[in-house]
């Protein structure tokens, strides 16, 4: 399954979808695929600041790892899964 972890300071906004759009919004991302975090670096190759998908989203990921922050324990077990049709199966844990 593809599922992503993101960290970023909208994550928590994961469980309340109708919050203000205006703090949904986020110019960066920092994510790892869930179960394969050593393709952290292609995500940064693709999607990273100043590639072309920034340039045409406006928007762009950093490719992290799961060390990048210092979080309490069960921290995974408090994940939030979210996807849509528009996910094509991949979901991310916020």
């Amino acid at each position: 399954m593809n599922w992503f972890v993101e960290w970023l300071s909208q994550a928590i906004l994961g469980q309340i979808p109708h919050a203000p759009r205006s703090l949904r919004q986020s110019m960066k991302e920092d994510l790892y695929p869930r179960y394969r975090p050593e393709l952290a670096e292609m995500i940064e190759g693709s999607l990273g600041e100043l590639s072309p998908f920034h340039q045409t989203f406006g928007y762009h990921g950093d490719g992290v790892s799961p060390n990048t922050a210092t979080l309490p324990p069960g921290w995974e077990q408090r994940l939030i899964r979210l996807s849509s049709p528009n996910t094509d199966g991949a979901g991310e844990n916020r």
